[in-house]
Order: structure tokens, then sequence, then C-alpha cells
């Protein structure tokens, strides 16, 4: 026995989910199971293939049941796959900032899709090392740049109500220097 689930594994709340399982041709009928609601039968496409088309409206993670029936006589398969259904797209878009008339902080905001409790900030002077960071429940920022004359990068991540990275970050942007160093001449005076 085997079985396939058409787009995958993880879908979002609603979206339709089809459930093929492939047997030997002596299987006369096949029973399918998520969690603990009802068993429904799949219908027959031809001799050893059953399918079943379905959507949930709760997100969650439910085991996958199949019960095979040769003449009368079934076998249980308990969780034999595992679909997983996301309530929403949590992603972040638009990541843009401002500065200050200072120029010594960076005001940032960004749009998002999805039910996101907190954003995460992560920033830093090494695109691959963003290794400082702030939390908010808002969709907007303020960064305190300890050195105003070099490039910062920035990403905003989702996250979720347990603390955990859940979604699609943003991509990195870059903060310009704020403040352009004067170049100094030889003796000392700014030009």
């Amino acid at each position: 026995m085997h079985l396939n689930i058409d787009p995958g594994n993880t879908v979002f709340v609603d979206e339709k989910m089809t459930f093929v399982v492939t047997t030997a041709e002596r299987v006369t009928s096949v029973f399918l199971k998520l969690s603990d609601a009802d068993e429904v039968p799949m219908e027959k496409v031809k001799a050893g293939e059953f399918t079943k088309q379905m959507s949930l409206s709760e997100a969650g993670t439910y085991p996958v049941h199949v019960r095979l029936v040769v003449t009368g006589n079934s076998t249980d398969f308990k969780n034999v796959e595992t679909v997983t259904v996301k309530d929403d797209i949590r992603k972040i878009l638009d990541l843009e900032y401002t500065t200050n008339d200072k120029r010594t902080k960076a005001d940032l905001t960004w749009t998002y899709t999805g039910t996101i409790d907190y954003f995460k900030v992560k920033y830093g002077t090494n695109k691959d090392n963003l290794r400082l960071s702030i939390t908010t429940t808002t969709a907007k920022g303020m960064l305190v740049l300890a050195d105003a004359t070099i490039p910062y990068y920035v990403q905003v991540f989702p996250v979720d109500k347990d603390g955990v990275v859940n979604g699609d970050p943003s991509e990195i942007i870059t903060i310009d220097p704020l403040i352009v160093e004067v170049p100094v001449c030889g003796d000392g005076k700014k030009e």
C-alpha cells in the first residue's frame, strides 16, 4: 500500500488535497481517516487505485490512517502520513527605512501577510552575520546605529507566540551610511 498526497503534506486552510492510495488489485475498498475524524470512503479509480479529494477548515497537524478491505476483511494502517494545515501565509514584505534629522537613527517600516505575533529585526554590519536584534509587536522599529558612517544590513522575521520564527522573512536591505565622513587634509583641517 502506498499513499500519495497532492500538493504535498503541508497545505493551507481550505486548500484542496487529493489523496491517492495504490494497492493490490484484490483490495475492494479503501477508507481514509484524518486524526480522530470519521473515516471516509475513497473512490475506486481502477483496480488497485483509490482517490479522495478534501480540504480541512482548521489549522493543525493530522495523522493519516488508511483501512483496506479485501472481501470483507479489513486491515488498518495507522499514521501512514501526517498532514500539516497552516492557517495563513506569514510573510514580511516591503521593508524600508528612513533617517532622522540627526542621522543617527534609522526608522524601519514593513508590511506583512498573515497573523504574526512578534517581529524580530536582525541587523549588523556584516550581511552574512546579522548578530544584533530587537523584537517588536508592530510593523515598525527604530535602530540606533553605533557607527553611522558605515552601512548596516537589516532583515525582519515573523515570530509566533512561542518565540519561534514561523514564516518567510523579508529580503535583507542595506541602510546606507547615514553620515558621510568629510575628508581631512594633511594639516588636520576638514575640507
